[in-house]
């Protein structure tokens, strides 16, 4: 796998939204005996990626401010790949509000060869990244068209560079399922509590 070949490596959970439709911080939410995001950064831990960051603002994590902030999760990305451009050969960034993330599902996406980014279909998140001067020139005219007004989806982002997209598993289709409402909350725990 592509982080064991190359250490350089980074995880950044992007908890940086405002979590308006549930009504909660989703990255505080209780879940397995912590936070979610507690336990979205266990799962990259055991990936054997050592270095996590949140972009946003979470105690107890190395926590990147968006420098614009309320441009969701690609505003996310633009700062912490900013902030982080000189220091990593490659990023992978995960949303916060996976409650059945899994290592292997992380591992489908760290597998990179040559591209500049890489996902599984119908999921933009989690990604990959290799960081490039053209992956930073990117980010840049997407940061500048977000300081203009304008909103770009992770989609809309991606599609700018090199990606592969890999097929998705039946594994990983609950794995990158989210959660956005108190309604899909709840259905989580009654699914978690009949495992």
């Amino acid at each position: 796998m592509l982080h064991k070949q190359t250490p350089n490596i980074a995880g950044i959970i992007l908890t940086g939204g405002k979590s308006s439709r549930m009504g909660t911080d989703k990255a505080h939410l209780p879940w397995q005996g912590g936070r979610l995001v507690d336990y979205v950064a266990n799962i990259l831990k055991e990936t054997h990626i050592e270095k996590l960051y949140v972009s946003g603002h979470i105690a107890g994590y190395r926590s990147i401010i968006d420098a614009l902030p309320n441009k969701g999760p690609v505003g996310g990305i633009c700062s912490t790949l900013h902030h982080l451009k000189n220091r990593f050969s490659h990023l992978i960034f995960v949303p916060v509000d996976l409650p059945f993330l899994s290592a292997a599902c992380v591992n489908i996406v760290l597998s990179m060869n040559e591209n500049e980014v890489q996902y599984i279909e119908g999921h933009p998140l989690p990604f990959c990244l290799q960081v490039t001067p053209h992956t930073l020139h990117h980010a840049q005219l997407i940061y500048q068209s977000l300081q203009n007004g304008r909103d770009i989806s992770v989609k809309q982002y991606l599609s700018g560079l090199k990606e592969r997209v890999l097929p998705i598993s039946t594994d990983c289709e609950k794995a990158l399922r989210n959660t956005n409402t108190p309604e899909q909350w709840q259905e989580v725990h009654n699914e978690h509590s009949h495992e």
